[in-house]
């Protein structure tokens, strides 16, 4: 696998002894996931516990609180939702990818990682195309949780590619509510 090295950023951590790390840009990281979803061969909707097996991760179901990510075992809580159990999986395989490639996974990447690996830019544009609505929108990405999904309208319309002057105001106005009730 090839893996995006020019156009970093170099930022101090001044909480470490790391020096400098790498932190990639949004191009990059929908890159890596395109990449990573092409090699692994995933069909869409993406299930993110699929993309944990295909990078060899253990997925193993616990009680809630017992949530965790040693970098080969995946815990997660088996009593969440199904789309709940999918974005921690797809957090935790975020962090393994950016790590693998020697990026710094902080909060943010890691989060806008999983998002592009759950909902690939090219389909997601696509159903955007297409006036998909939320609730369409939530029936084709049925493994993606629905903030996911509105914040990824977000990345669409902010990467600039056009497909967003598609998505009603209602549509950007129902995403802008439930991320703010969701305390994104």
């Amino acid at each position: 696998m090839v893996w995006p090295t020019s156009g970093c950023e170099y930022h101090s951590d001044k909480l470490s002894n790391i020096g400098h790390i790498r932190r990639m840009h949004t191009e990059q990281l929908e890159g890596l996931a395109v990449t990573t979803l092409d090699e692994i061969s995933a069909a869409l909707p993406v299930n993110a516990f699929l993309v944990a097996e295909s990078c060899e991760r253990l997925l193993t179901p616990v009680s809630r609180f017992e949530e965790s990510f040693d970098g080969l075992e995946i815990k997660y809580n088996g009593t969440a939702t199904h789309r709940d159990q999918q974005a921690f999986v797809a957090l935790c395989v975020a962090r393994y990818l950016l790590e693998r490639a020697g990026y710094f996974p902080d909060q943010m990447t890691v989060t806008q990682f999983a998002r592009a690996l759950m909902l690939p830019l090219e389909r997601f544009t696509r159903d955007l195309q297409k006036g998909c609505g939320l609730d369409s929108l939530r029936r084709l990405h049925r493994h993606t949780p629905t903030q996911w999904i509105c914040a990824r309208i977000g990345d669409v319309y902010c990467l600039g590619t056009g497909y967003a002057a598609r998505v009603s105001r209602n549509e950007l106005g129902a995403a802008h509510k439930l991320l703010s009730l969701s305390g994104r």
